[in-house]
This record gives structure tokens, C-alpha cells and sequence, in this order.
């Protein structure tokens, strides 16, 4: 059945159209490259060049940029591209742009396993190649595409075991959703639910036998979620953001905590219930709640209105039929671990693995229609590639000029300045606003890690430097560089970068001695960073 599916020559075409739309022009679409990004391929490189990454740790599982603790799965991932192809954009995001084309195929392996319809498992295959919140999600370096991949594999496994009473494929499925929860946080709580609720649903049709070695599976799989869950690291990064998470009361004089706020049980069941049916609101389906702004396309819901039709009729068919019910129930649970946050909420990365199902009813859907009413099976794909083609071109052109600085659309000009002003200055004071330059510096120029790592794991100290580049902790640096106007002049040959939030006139007015030699725009116009030298 498998190779059925991985030689069929619709899939293949399917394949094809998914990896033209996740490869094109991925080196420079989307515009900029964002902090999460270069920190994957800047600590790849790191542990490609040392074993170690930016901050000293040999093959870690996690990667802490600011308590954070992110899986460090998506850094492993980038290696190889990096070994073959020298660092640069496209190298970092090529692992989740591949794997997120490669997903047609098992989640058309997954839609037959649940419908016995090879139509079906085409048009769900077909929807997630031409899905923008799939296309945009898979293009930014993000895990949580590897890691729904995976999930998708994993669940293909538990039904092949199922099917054939194999307890070897039990130990594979296990093994498939251990490699996932090495990518992404929110998994780690969805596999059980998604093991239960598969195997809830399967329980009466299972062999006496099997349901022993079931039973072991599934408290296998929830022991180590648990494991996870429970972790130090996991739990520094759900204590960001919880629903549940307490407010500290600082102390006035010296801000050390005093004790903990707690807010009453009911309204945390209030807050989740409230997140939970965000993801199935229209501001977040249609509108544009959706977060972080960098994984969105301005006037582009995270579906389109055609999607919203033919999932709606998906729903509709699932609940008469109950032959098509579990993809329905997997879909219902799936945003129960996004449901647990409140920071950038609603959140489209948390939410991802809403994704497969929403295609699979979405299948559903237009194999009926064709049943009944193939002129609106005809309508709906029409309307499907024009909301499609309307969605590129936002994405492809005018984005750009919309979330370019959620996305640090400026810092490779600014890389480019500091390596061509390198040598004519004493040092060069750079700003941390809105991001630190540091691993974009490091990794487009392919500093030597293990040199350069040594200074930058001094940058929770305070200002560092490395060679004559200080990388200050302000955002404005020039004022505390640069004398003022009764003060003696500065003797000394310096280059200030100050940030985006930093007043030009009001410094020249208040006679700060230095004139500004040159200002970084963003593609908007909108200054991006200001250099600035003695007068």
C-alpha cells in the first residue's frame, strides 16, 4: 500500500507542485532573515566546525536563547545542508522547506489508512501543497513542520500496527514520536492525546491479543511525555508562556520577589477554554489575529475562504458519516497544547498540526462533491487556486514590505557596512535593538566558532567584544560614546551604530560631537539603523 502511494504518479506531480512553492526563490522569500533563523544556522555551523554551540554546550538538546530552551533538533537538522552548501539562507531552511513538500506523502498514506479512498488521499495531498499556512510556515526554518512530519509518520506506524497485530511497528511508532519530541515542545503533549484518541476510536475492532502490547505503547508513550514535559528546560519555556503562569509582586527598593500571585482555578479553565476556541474562530481561521506577524501574509487568513468552505463541508460529512469521524476528533484536539499558551496567541506554530486534518476533511469534502455536484467540485478548485494565486503574489512581493522588520528584513545590510567599515576604525560600538547582530556578523562573514564563541559567551555579562567590534547591551550607544558639547572631543577613531529607536535631530541639537555617516533603511524607507563618527 505504501509504495502505491509513493509511485503514484498524481502524488508525484503533487510532490512536484509542493516543492516548486517551498523552494522558490527560497533564499531571499521571505524577506529577511529572522533571529530564530540565523541562530539555527549559526549553532549548525558551531557544531558542525566544534561540537559545540554558541554558548559552549557539546550536542545539546536544547538551544537557550533568552530562557526560552528551544529543542535543538531544527540546529542538527541544518548541518547537512550547511556541510554541502556553505552557510547562507537558503542552507538554513532548506531541511523544513524539503520536509514540508515530502509531507504530501504521508499525509496521503495517513488519509487512506483512515478513509480507504485513494481520492480522497490525493485532494488532501493536493490542499496541503497549496495551503499558505503550510507554504509559510514550511519556508522560515520551523520545526514544527519536521515535527508534524514526523507525528504523520508515527501515526501511520500505530495503524499499519493496528492493522496487522505487529508489535515491531508499536517500538517504530515509539521510536518516530521520540525523534519528534526532539523538535518541538507542543508534541509532547499532543502524541498521547493523538495515541488515545486513535486508539479509543479503533478499541473494539482490536485483536485480544494485541491489546496487551497496545496498552504497553500507549503508557510508554505517556511516560515519556511526561519525562519531557516535566524537564527543567520544558518547564523554563511553558513557565513563558502559560496560561497559568503566576505574576511575581517585586519588591519596591530592591525588585526581588515577594511572593506569588495566583489566580483563582476557575478563571485558568476560563483563560483556556477562551485560547482553545480562538483556533476555531474566524479571526483566526480568515482574519488577522494569527501570530507571530512573521509567519503571516498581511490580507491573508491562515486559510483561505475556499478552504473554509470545504472544510466546513468536511466537518458537516464527518458528523452524518462516522466512517470519517476521526479525522474530525484528532482535528478537535489537536490545539490543546496551543490552548496552554497565552504569549503571541493565537499562535500558527503551536497550532500546526491542525494543519493535516483540516486537509484530510477538506479531502473529504471535495471527493463527495464530485459525487454529487461536480461543477462545484470545479467551482471550489477554481476558487481554490485563485485565493491561492492571490496569496503568492502578497507573499512573493508586497510582504516584503510589510513584515520586514519582524523579520530582520535590515541586518544583512547592516552585516555588510560593519565588514566594509571593519578596518577604518579603532572600534565599532554596535546596538542590541531589536536583536543583537552578533550570529548574523558571525555567520555571514563564517567567523571561526570556536574563537568567536569564546567572547560572545560573555554577552549575559554585559558589553563584549570581539576583535574591534563591541556588541553593546543599549539601544542607543552614541550618547555614551560620543561627548557632548562642553565636553573635550573624542580622540579616539570610533563607529557607533545606534538602533531604530533613536532620535538623529535631538542629538545633533543637544551638540552631541558626531555627525551621522550613514542611516540603514528598511525596504518600507523607515530608518533601520543609523553610523555615526565624530565630527
Amino acid at each position: 500500500m505504501i509504495k502505491q502511494f509513493l509511485f503514484n504518479k498524481l502524488l508525484i506531480v503533487i510532490f512536484l507542485v509542493s516543492l516548486f512553492f517551498n523552494l522558490y526563490q527560497l533564499h531571499k522569500i521571505p524577506f529577511g532573515f529572522h533571529a530564530d533563523e540565523v541562530r539555527v544556522g549559526w549553532n549548525a555551523y558551531s557544531l558542525y566546525r566544534t561540537g559545540k554551540d554558541d554558548w559552549g554546550n557539546s550536542f545539546p538538546l536544547y538551544y537557550n536563547t533568552f530562557g526560552d530552551y528551544r529543542p535543538a533538533g531544527i540546529i542538527y537538522s541544518a548541518i547537512p545542508s550547511i556541510f554541502f552548501l556553505e552557510p547562507s539562507e537558503f542552507a538554513v531552511r532548506l531541511p523544513s522547506a524539503l520536509i514540508g513538500a515530502l509531507s504530501v506523502f504521508p499525509l496521503a498514506i495517513l488519509t487512506y489508512l483512515f478513509t480507504k479512498n485513494i481520492r480522497m488521499s490525493l485532494f488532501s495531498s493536493l490542499f496541503l501543497s497549496l495551503s499558505p499556512w503550510w507554504i509559510s510556515t514550511s519556508r522560515s526554518t520551523n520545526e514544527v513542520v519536521i515535527s508534524t512530519f514526523l507525528t504523520l509518520c508515527s501515526l501511520i506506524i500505530l495503524l499499519l500496527a493496528l492493522k496487522n497485530k505487529n508489535t515491531k511497528y508499536l517500538l517504530l511508532s515509539f521510536f518516530v514520536i521520540f525523534v519528534s519530541y526532539l523538535f518541538y515542545h507542543s508534541i509532547r503533549l499532543l502524541a498521547p492525546i493523538f495515541v488515545f484518541t486513535i486508539v479509543f476510536y479503533y478499541w473494539k475492532n482490536i485483536n485480544t491479543a494485541f491489546k496487551k502490547p497496545l496498552l504497553l505503547f500507549c503508557i510508554a508513550v505517556f511516560f515519556l511525555s511526561t519525562v519531557f514535559l516535566t524537564g527543567k528546560s520544558a518547564q523554563k519555556r511553558f513557565s513563558q508562556v502559560s496560561v497559568i503562569a503566576t505574576t511575581r509582586v517585586l519588591s519596591a527598593e530592591t525588585q526581588e520577589p515577594l511572593t506569588l500571585l495566583q489566580k483563582p482555578p476557575l478563571l485558568y479553565g476560563v483563560n483556556i477554554i477562551k485560547e482553545y476556541f480562538s483556533y476555531f474562530s474566524g479571526e483566526f481561521l480568515i482574519g488577522d489575529s494569527a501570530k507571530p506577524l512573521r509567519y503571516r501574509t498581511p490580507s491573508v487568513g491562515a486559510l483561505t475562504y475556499i478552504e473554509i468552505v470545504l472544510l466546513l463541508t468536511g466537518i458537516a460529512i464527518a458528523i452524518q458519516n462516522k466512517k470519517y469521524r476521526l479525522p474530525l476528533f484528532l482535528l478537535l484536539v489537536s490545539p490543546f497544547a496551543a490552548a496552554l499558551t497565552k504569549e503571541d496567541s493565537p499562535n500558527l506554530n503551536r497550532s500546526l498540526l491542525m494543519v493535516p486534518f483540516i486537509m484530510i476533511l477538506m479531502g473529504i469534502a471535495a471527493t463527495h462533491l464530485i459525487r454529487l455536484r461536480p461543477f462545484l467540485t470545479t467551482i471550489c478548485l477554481i476558487g481554490l487556486l485563485i485565493n491561492f494565486a492571490y496569496f503568492w503574489r502578497l507573499y512573493t512581493t508586497h510582504s516584503q514590505f510589510l513584515i520586514s522588520f519582524w523579520r530582520n528584513g535590515s541586518m544583512n545590510q547592516l552585516v555588510n557596512e560593519i565588514v566594509n567599515q571593519q578596518n577604518s576604525f579603532e572600534k565599532i560600538y554596535i546596538t542590541n535593538d531589536p536583536d543583537s547582530p552578533f550570529p548574523w556578523y558571525a555567520f555571514f562573514t563564517k567567523q571561526d566558532p570556536a574563537e568567536f564563541n569564546e567572547q560572545a559567551k560573555k554577552r549575559n555579562e554585559g558589553e563584549w567584544k570581539y576583535k574591534n567590534i563591541v556588541f553593546t547591551q543599549k539601544e542607543c550607544p552614541s550618547g555614551d560614546i560620543f561627548p557632548g558639547a562642553k565636553k573635550p572631543p573624542l580622540k579616539e577613531n570610533f563607529l557607533v551604530i545606534d538602533g531604530f529607536k533613536c532620535a538623529v535631530g535631538s542629538k545633533i541639537n543637544d551638540g552631541m560631537q558626531a555627525k551621522v555617516l550613514k542611516q540603514i533603511k528598511n525596504i518600507d524607507g523607515t530608518t533601520a539603523y543609523t553610523l555615526w563618527v565624530k565630527n
